[in-house]
């Protein structure tokens, strides 16, 4: 990089701001990768997880449209009925991946990235959305266009340190968006300079405040809009259009102070390859950082004593008194209470199977479980964990440690067991077994729509 001229500009504030690139040439050093992104670059474990990762996406869609709950399902029926069959233009299709993507984030099941958590989901619904449009059917061109997603929000977040991730701006609105364009744009074959112009517009529609990524339904729509924006970057910059190829610039509007680590932009940088060991799959249908508890007490440490857990300091983890399902899988408490009470099924997790505001039993057995929210737990996904103190009257006081780098991908089995009890199933084995796109179809199209008032009610199942 010593080659480049490093010229300086002030901002609004008076202060200077260094660039690295000539204005434009960032840019399309990220794009470059995305335009050489293939398949052939991966070995046979790393396609596996790329073919996990994918249908793990297509099977949060279904989820999402086959029980969307009391605020999905009015999301569903009153844009399902534009979105079905065949797209009919890129603004149908723009809606369409708006549609899929918040409801499929509506599951808390998408896979996550060590670098920027949430831009599978995107990269993948964008894809399938763009290829139902231009009759790219095949898994090699929907793969590639994946990964070429992944792997430029990868390296784009990787080149930014200083500013920890899920500060200011929910990742999935941010790098999801990034991901979702540089799917499209591959998918679509693309050239640099065309890439480069859908990354930059892909810039300027960045969003998502990660205030709202707690227990706000609203950040649901973090996850669409970049889908949708990232479809819409790729359209537009095909057509001609552009926005400020200035991508260091911004970058300080998202993330003053950050650090710009300009050589991790270069293709193929080998901190960015697609390995096994970075990206953890939720098992569980709640926080990523409640997995290992849930993976814990659902096993063979049932208890009937009382249960504290040692949590980092993710202050929305701690919540006695959920007001909803949705507030209840944030909750540590109430996890702890479901896995040692109730099977690891889907309903356990939503409305209207548990009646927070009603269930006195639940509520009950929620006052043996305290929480110690703990600065010096890493938030790392490769160090972070949760600690566990049981006391029962067979086993006395134990005490262990859970991490979540533990956590591995699942399979068919395991997607099935998610949604024990529930109506209509027979959707899971094809989303597994068919070619990508029949499997995208079959997910948001294809499986009966239970509406919450479908669901059996009663006690936790």
């Amino acid at each position: 990089m010593s080659n480049r001229t490093l010229d300086s500009v002030d901002d609004d504030s008076g202060r200077q701001v260094v660039h690295r690139f000539s204005e434009g040439a960032a840019i399309q050093r990220l794009a470059e990768g995305c335009s050489t992104t293939t398949l052939g670059s991966l070995d046979a474990s790393q396609r596996s997880l790329l073919d996990k990762i994918i249908r793990c996406c297509l099977y949060c869609i279904g989820v999402g449209a086959a029980y969307g709950d009391d605020d999905t399902t009015p999301l569903i029926q009153e844009l399902g009925p534009q979105t079905r069959g065949e797209p009919k233009g890129w603004p149908d299709c723009i809606l369409t991946a708006f549609l899929d993507a918040t409801v499929g984030a509506a599951s808390d099941l998408d896979p996550l990235g060590y670098g920027p958590s949430h831009i599978a989901l995107p990269a993948t619904v964008a894809a399938c959305g763009a290829a139902r449009l231009t009759g790219a059917t095949s898994d090699d061109e929907i793969a590639t266009a994946v990964l070429a997603g992944i792997e430029t929000a990868t390296r784009l977040r990787m080149a930014i340190s200083g500013v920890r991730p899920g500060i200011g701006f929910h990742s999935s609105g941010t790098f999801g968006t990034i991901a979702a364009a540089a799917s499209v744009s591959r998918l679509l074959g693309a050239d640099t300079a065309q890439v480069s112009k859908a990354l930059a517009i892909a810039l300027t529609r960045m969003s998502g405040l990660s205030t709202n990524s707690g227990s706000a339904r609203i950040c649901l729509t973090h996850f669409g809009w970049a889908a949708g924006h990232g479809l819409e970057a790729s359209w537009l910059a095909l057509r001609g259009w552009t926005a400020s190829m200035d991508l260091e610039a911004a970058l300080e509007s998202y993330f003053p102070g950050h650090v710009f680590e300009s050589a991790l932009l270069d293709p193929g940088s080998t901190s960015v390859t697609l390995e096994p060991p970075s990206t953890i799959f939720k098992l569980y249908p709640c926080n990523l950082f409640l997995n290992p508890l849930f993976q814990a007490l659902a096993g063979d440490r049932a208890t009937d004593g009382p249960i504290h857990i040692r949590i980092p300091e993710i202050p929305h983890l701690n919540q006695p008194k959920p007001r909803s399902a949705r507030e209840a899988r944030y909750s540590a408490q109430a996890v702890a209470t479901l896995a040692t009470n109730y099977p690891a099924a889907y309903g356990s997790f939503t409305d209207p199977t548990l009646h927070l505001n009603d269930n006195a039993h639940f509520a009950h057995l929620m006052q043996r479980v305290t929480v110690s929210l703990d600065q010096d737990i890493p938030t790392r996904f490769d160090e972070t964990y949760v600690e566990i103190q049981t006391a029962d009257r067979e086993h006395g006081s134990r005490d262990a440690a859970y991490y979540l780098r533990d956590l591995k991908p699942w399979n068919r089995a395991h997607a099935s067991d998610l949604l024990a009890g529930m109506p209509s199933t027979a959707w899971v084995p094809q989303v597994f077994d068919l070619p990508y796109l029949a499997a995208y179809i079959v997910a948001r199209e294809n499986v009966p729509r239970a509406t919450a008032s479908a669901v059996a009610s009663g006690e936790p199942s």
